[in-house]
């Protein structure tokens, strides 16, 4: 169902509580909803339960695919000068014996590094982001320099996460 356009056009006008678009969930998949909420103009809340860095347990490959995406969402050129290395084949030993298989391309990044890029350009578009926000479904999200209350994922006219 597409979402009905702003009420508000300037998002940071907009009333207490008030939000087109609150996204729970700032990996990759949350980011990239809020940063395309946000560059269509709707005023967007991106809550994360936990704060930036985090390390996770992440191959690092990042596959054609998902390139493509982060182009899309204007990322490609930050994953790039982070130096992350091209991948293009895969080698595996073992028992003193080696195969190699070539792979379509991509490259390895750590997950902190392509959540930073992310959450960067989210804020670029225009998000507001709350980090550290425990159980961000269930009570009123404060905003974390003020404290002031930011509203409810009910309050919403869409919720994701």
């Amino acid at each position: 169902m597409p979402i009905p356009p702003a009420p508000h056009p300037d998002r940071e006008r907009l009333p207490q509580g008030m939000w087109d678009v609150v996204v729970i969930g700032a990996g990759p998949a949350g980011c990239a909803a809020a940063i395309e909420a946000a560059r269509a103009g709707r005023g967007v809340l991106l809550v994360e339960r936990t704060t930036f860095p985090r390390y996770k347990v992440c191959g690092g490959c990042v596959n054609p695919r998902a390139l493509a995406d982060l182009a899309d969402l204007g990322c490609l050129d930050a994953v790039r000068a982070t130096g992350a290395p091209e991948i293009d084949r895969f080698r595996w030993s073992a028992g003193g014996r080696t195969a190699e298989i070539p792979l379509p391309g991509g490259v390895a990044i750590s997950r902190a590094a392509l959540d930073e890029i992310l959450l960067n350009s989210a804020r670029q578009a225009g998000c507001t982001v709350v980090e550290g926000s425990s159980q961000p479904s269930r009570r009123t999200i404060r905003s974390p320099t003020t404290n002031r209350p930011l509203g409810t994922p009910s309050d919403a006219r869409a919720s994701l996460g």
